[in-house]
């Protein structure tokens, strides 16, 4: 039995079939060992149950009302030797006080029909040994206070990517489209767009600057070699000397 709550389902134990109605005399049939096992077959009018109880006092009483309890208090076993199907038309409530291991054999397959919540008060972590796909035919949030990505072939974007910030790379940026960021951008080895590279702020790669279209700045382009098809528009662009100065455009005398 559960209630549901501001802080999610509380789960409760269902009371007995005796507790609103008890047994009355010449419906109930009980029977008790000596040790104290003990055995009802209860007809009482609006009440009737049957209940095998151990002396311990784990039980299963089947209800008036239809309902089954299963009480253990000690360790509970089950063990199928083939298939075993479970269909719940209505809720389904599982709480489970200590630690859940759960160990498939074979494939797992979770299908939900409505929305789907994980929550995770503790760190959380997703391995997987071979590939994994991750499709949204929504809008996809990622939030953190610091994300790391690693990959030893690579990082591939097949779409426009927009940064708010600063882009920080200790070797190369390539892109299949366009480039933008909101501030800065900055490599080590080279840049290289197919598309359009727009900066709000700095560009300064250690290599080579190239895009397929224009190269827009609002700051400074610093680059050994800059390569575009279209033109370049910027506050201030610099370049390396061949003679270790810094070359820029040409000024007014």
């Amino acid at each position: 039995m559960a209630k549901t709550g501001p802080a999610g389902p509380t789960i409760f134990q269902p009371p007995s079939g005796t507790e609103d109605n008890p047994p009355k005399y010449t419906f109930n049939n009980a029977t008790t060992t000596r040790s104290g096992h003990s055995y009802e077959m209860d007809d009482t009018p609006n009440n009737e149950r049957i209940r095998i109880q151990h002396r311990y006092g784990s039980y299963s009483e089947y209800q008036a009302t239809g309902n089954l309890v299963h009480k253990i208090v000690g360790n509970g076993f089950e063990f199928i030797i083939q298939d075993k199907v479970v269909v719940v038309n209505g809720s389904c409530y599982v709480t489970i006080n200590g630690d859940a291991n759960m160990t498939v054999g074979g494939n797992a397959i979770t299908n939900v029909q409505g929305n789907s919540k994980n929550i995770t008060k503790g760190n959380a972590v997703l391995y997987c040994k071979g590939d994994m796909d991750i499709t949204a035919e929504g809008s996809v949030d990622v939030k953190a206070t610091d994300i790391t990505l690693g990959a030893v072939d690579g990082v591939t974007v097949n779409t426009d990517l927009t940064v708010n910030g600063d882009i920080l790379c200790n070797q190369s940026i390539t892109a299949v489209g366009n480039l933008n960021a909101g501030m800065n951008v900055y490599g080590t080895l080279s840049l290289q767009t197919i598309g359009y590279l727009s900066v709000l702020g700095v560009a300064g790669v250690g290599g080579v600057i190239t895009a397929g279209a224009a190269i827009a700045a609002g700051g400074i382009i610093t680059a050994p070699v800059i390569s575009t098809i279209a033109g370049i528009s910027l506050g201030t662009h610099v370049h390396a000397d061949p003679q270790g100065g810094v070359v820029g455009p040409p000024q007014s005398p």
